[in-house]
């Protein structure tokens, strides 16, 4: 990759009791030993990347691995129905900060400059196209003084889009579906679809739904590279019609035996929707029921979409222009809630000594072509996709690991490589932030800048130069922490996050600038605060923050109690930072979107251009 600097943004470690994060997956292994212990392990090929032979085995693959999940309500034996297991995997350097990191070409503040990501609002420059209320799009001419609204298009009833993607005179809204079966055949939770609409604004005052696609799965996200998109869904257990005890008809016993039937003659169709078996990779072996699709298309032409699957669960998504990145994590002692004999719900731990891991799938990107090529695991977790980070064929993950009992151990970086099948481990760097929590990452060629939190703010840079060898440089420790940190140019970073005592205590929304010239002497040249009640969006959601080169200015929300409003950042020729209200656009997740000659349009539930030149 050659853009000067790529952002990753960490956060707090997850709640031990945050069922939703907690994933059950597996491991790539390659050991003739572990290989030699699975008894319906597939055949192995020279590169490792395994395909079965035919439907059967493969269908055979997912039944003898899942039979001990039958139970006699289904999947899940008798675990509460919305709070099963399954349903718990849902979903130093010269090259510093050199050059500041604009928006990229649809207005969004993107994790890789050349990879587009789906937001909730976009422009073109002459057009925004935004979601409102999750059921409209509607869209404004922005090319004037003021703003006009041209359309207003409704998505089809029982319809909710959160995101949409710009492409070109296409807008791709897309929405999740859960589905759930009856009485007949109850399944404790949502297997789910995507469906994704494309609606053209070649003629913006007249939007036409020009197709509806459903793809297998639920969506973890979807990436744009110019006029290509790759949407990225994991696919549940099958919805089976289960039986139920109950009625004097059948024992638990007795439904329990029929379930189990129910899944030997379950199809492959019913296990990979949408997918051909040859088009499923597994690792050697199971890593779970779950299976991560990859859709590769261009508006217009979904009936030419090529697709490949991985079996294994997905949470996270990264992707450079070259490589996609999926991420799952198994937490070693995850909470799962049960139905007692007396109809009471009790909680059941697994072995506490498990700890953590996360494993990592990579697919190599070409064109309209998507490759799963390897796949491996980290002994620690990451918070999402700002941890991780790809340079020239290098994979950087931000890792934090922790103790058994799930509170924060440190902090570090882990390096891997692509050797054959496996992503390798080819380099660590641990002992960052000891007993704190990873707040905010920032990548660059050969750079990082990390930043822990438990009462002060250590900021930590890394040198990444020789990646089997990572090496930290500096580190600054001051009140409060940065939960996102943006490349403004002239070697500084500026830090959105939160004030804080020296106890720890927090004190309200602040942002700082850091001069990062000398990385192994890092510090503060200028800080300002919102109060105790604030909070600044971009903290949370870094689209929701825009750079803007010309003005020397950031543009966020900024939330205090319950008022909220736009607020620029400028930040002086010494670091100093001043700020101005901007006012409200209503609605939630407000962004600012650059236009040219220095306007900027702030967009909520409406639509506003400000001149910030």
């Amino acid at each position: 990759m050659d853009t000067p600097a790529r952002a990753a943004l960490g956060g707090a470690l997850i709640s031990t009791l945050a069922i939703g994060g907690m994933v059950a997956a597996g491991v790539l292994a390659t050991s003739a030993a572990l290989v030699a212990s699975d008894p319906v392990a597939p055949p192995a090929h020279a590169d490792g990347l395994v395909r079965f032979a035919d439907c059967d085995s493969l269908r055979d693959w997912y039944v003898q691995h899942t039979l001990d999940r039958v139970g006699p309500y289904g999947w899940g034996g008798d675990n509460v129905p919305m709070m099963t297991e399954d349903l718990a995997r849902m979903p130093s350097s010269d090259s510093a900060a050199k050059g500041a990191v604009s928006n990229g070409p649809t207005g969004t503040n993107t994790q890789e400059t050349d990879v587009d990501e789906p937001d909730i609002a976009k422009t073109d420059g002459r057009l925004v196209v935004r979601v409102r209320d999750g059921r409209r799009l509607v869209v404004t001419e922005v090319t004037g003084g003021a703003p006009r609204q041209l359309s207003d298009w409704r998505l089809p009833p029982s319809t909710y889009a959160d995101s949409l993607l710009l492409v070109g005179d296409h807008v791709l809204l897309s929405s999740s579906a859960t589905r759930m079966l009856g009485r007949e055949g109850f399944f404790p939770g949502g297997r789910g679809s995507t469906d994704v609409y494309d609606v053209d604004i070649s003629d913006p005052a007249h939007p036409r739904l020009a197709e509806r696609h459903t793809w297998s799965g639920q969506q973890l996200s979807m990436r744009q590279y110019g006029d290509t998109v790759r949407l990225v869904t994991t696919i549940g257990l099958p919805q089976l019609r289960f039986v139920q005890p109950g009625d004097g008809i059948l024992s638990e016993h007795q439904a329990e035996r029929r379930n189990k039937e129910i899944v030997r003659s379950s199809r492959i169709d019913e296990w990979i929707p949408g997918l051909s078996c040859d088009e499923v990779y597994h690792p050697l072996t199971w890593s779970g029921p779950d299976t991560v699709a990859v859709w590769t298309f261009r508006p217009g032409s979904t009936a030419d979409a090529t697709k490949v699957g991985v079996t294994g669960a997905g949470s996270e998504v990264y992707s450079s222009s070259d490589r996609l990145y999926v991420t799952s994590t198994d937490w070693g002692n995850r909470v799962i809630l049960r139905a007692g004999p007396d109809t009471t719900v009790r909680s059941d731990r697994l072995d506490r000594r498990l700890r953590p891991k996360t494993y990592i799938h990579a697919f190599a990107l070409d064109g309209d072509t998507t490759r799963y090529v390897a796949s491996g695991t980290v002994n620690g977790t990451i918070k999402d996709r700002w941890s991780l980070d790809e340079q020239d064929g290098h994979l950087r993950v931000a890792v934090s690991w922790l103790t058994d009992g799930l509170e924060p151990a440190d902090n570090g970086i882990a390096v891997f490589d692509e050797r054959g099948d496996r992503l390798e481990q080819v380099g660590t760097l641990r002992g960052l932030g000891v007993g704190e929590q990873l707040q905010s990452v920032r990548w660059f060629d050969d750079l990082a800048v990390l930043v822990t939190f438990r009462q002060t703010d250590p900021l930590y840079t890394v040198d990444l130069g020789d990646p089997t060898r990572p090496r930290q440089l500096g580190a600054l420790k001051i009140p409060g922490f940065s939960s996102y940190l943006h490349p403004i140019g002239d070697d500084r970073l500026l830090g959105i996050g939160s004030d804080a005592t020296d106890t720890g205590r927090q004190l309200g929304a602040q942002a700082a600038v850091f001069d990062i010239a000398d990385t192994s002497d890092v510090h503060q040249v200028g800080k300002v605060t919102f109060g105790t009640n604030s909070w600044l969006e971009a903290a949370d959601d870094p689209h929701a923050f825009t750079w803007l080169p010309a003005a020397h200015a950031a543009v966020t929300s900024v939330q205090d109690g319950s008022r909220t409003s736009m607020v620029v950042l400028r930040v002086g020729a010494d670091g100093s930072l001043s700020t101005h209200e901007l006012g409200s656009v209503g609605g939630w997740g407000a962004r600012a979107l650059p236009l040219a000659d220095g306007r900027v349009a702030l967009v909520g539930d409406r639509v506003r251009i400000v001149d910030l030149s």
